[in-house]
């Protein structure tokens, strides 16, 4: 449901822009991007894949103490982790189609939005480093330091989007 308005609102973003969104059958193991974009001037089609991501918050770190049983107490510390963003899900053959296809030396990137109910808007983030060392771990969230954001409270910045693809539009 989440990632059909979040489609919605792309589609609504990109508005005037040559843009294709691609169904897969259920049960695909192709793993193929949600859409492509054509890139402005180039000629040349950008898959991006959808992610629905939720904000997960910062963790400070904690000191445990365990008591050994003879009296002494063992204290280790839990290193805490940022505030970082958390996509709902991600198959290991979406994962896959991106990492070949950066390996063989061509561009996608992958598009993340939270939705604000309150506000009833999306903030949205992309990552152009699509690489299996880069996403093996995004149960655990990814760090904002590697996205870019394009959108705050729904409204989106063009400039953000075409950074590194188009020289005459970032």
């Amino acid at each position: 449901m989440r990632e059909n308005l979040f489609k919605e609102e792309v589609n609504r973003w990109l508005k005037g822009e040559w843009i294709c969104f691609v169904q897969p059958s259920i049960g695909s193991t192709i793993g193929a991007a949600d859409m492509s974009v054509l890139v402005p001037g180039l000629g040349l089609s950008l898959p991006v894949e959808l992610k629905v991501a939720a904000i997960w918050p910062k963790e400070e770190s904690k000191m445990l103490k365990v008591p050994d049983g003879q009296g002494n107490v063992d204290c280790s510390i839990v290193e805490g982790k940022p505030e970082r963003l958390r996509p709902s899900y991600m198959r290991p053959a979406q994962i896959s189609w991106h990492d070949k296809l950066q390996r063989a030396g061509g561009k996608s990137r992958f598009l993340f939005g939270v939705y604000w109910v309150d506000d009833e808007a999306w903030d949205a983030w992309i990552l152009d480093d699509c690489r299996q060392e880069t996403l093996k771990d995004w149960k655990a969230g990814l760090g904002f330091e590697r996205l870019m954001r394009v959108a705050t409270k729904g409204v989106f910045d063009h400039k953000a989007w075409w950074r590194g693809l188009v020289p005459d539009k970032a």
